[in-house]
């Protein structure tokens, strides 16, 4: 899904050790704050399966334009 994001090579490396600075600061954030990380991404996918169902929402790229006008509170 985002392969096309991290090229291969040296410039890729770069991408993913900066998308590791990123990651390593948020779960130090999350940590310093106590939430469970684990458990915020859990309730988000839920969250998420219930706002885009699989069968209305599966092979659309731009799902989130068709619930704009329903549903605003995300």
């Amino acid at each position: 899904m985002f392969a096309s994001l991290f090229p291969s090579g040296r410039s890729g490396i770069f991408q993913l050790y900066s998308l590791a600075d990123v990651l390593i600061y948020l779960m130090l954030l999350a940590n310093d704050l106590g939430l469970d990380v684990k458990e915020i991404m859990k309730n988000k996918i839920e969250k998420n399966k219930n706002k885009y169902p699989v069968e209305k929402a599966f092979g659309v790229k731009y799902m989130i334009y068709r619930y704009i006008e329903g549903d605003r509170n995300g």
